[in-house]
């Protein structure tokens, strides 16, 4: 009887598990912040925006909002919102997307000849987006661009974690 199943081959194979690509518009948010009473002018020190700063930093609308100045001219705004991604990409004018610390972010360069800035909105919860407005010249676009994302990522380390 071994004879017999030995020569009758090898086991079948497993038939095959389908798979399938789920397509999703979701932003990408690898860690989640807890936004709780948290200080928008905390988030950033002086180092940050190779300061000391100009003035204190504060807010300029209201809770969930700051301003710091740095002496090298930047001007950055911070705000924490109420408001999904996707509501806030219409912000950044022709922005596009990159993925900072795991983060999604819609953002642009762009100088109109005075102040060259950067925008971004970078998704935290479902529903928060931080939005930051970096302005400062004279500067390329390309710096303005690459110090605010440096911002942006020290930001994010110092936001708590749920």
């Amino acid at each position: 009887m071994a004879a017999l199943t030995a020569c009758a081959g090898p086991p079948a194979a497993p038939a095959p598990t389908p798979t399938s690509t789920v397509t999703t518009t979701s932003p990408r948010i690898d860690v989640a912040h807890d936004l709780t009473d948290v200080d928008v002018c905390a988030l950033l020190t002086a180092a940050d925006v190779k300061g000391p700063f100009v003035r204190p930093p504060a807010p300029f609308a209201g809770p969930g909002t700051c301003e710091f100045r740095a002496p090298t001219g930047l001007r950055l705004g911070l705000v924490i919102t109420q408001r999904s991604y996707d509501d806030a990409k219409p912000l950044v004018l022709n922005g596009s997307e990159q993925v900072i610390d795991g983060h999604s972010t819609w953002w642009a360069t762009g100088s109109d000849g005075t102040m060259t800035h950067c925008d971004m909105v970078v998704a935290l919860t479902a529903d928060h987006v931080l939005e930051v407005r970096a302005e400062q010249y004279p500067m390329d676009v390309v710096r303005i661009g690459s110090q605010t994302r440096v911002q942006v990522q020290s930001v994010l380390s110092r936001l708590p974690r749920k």
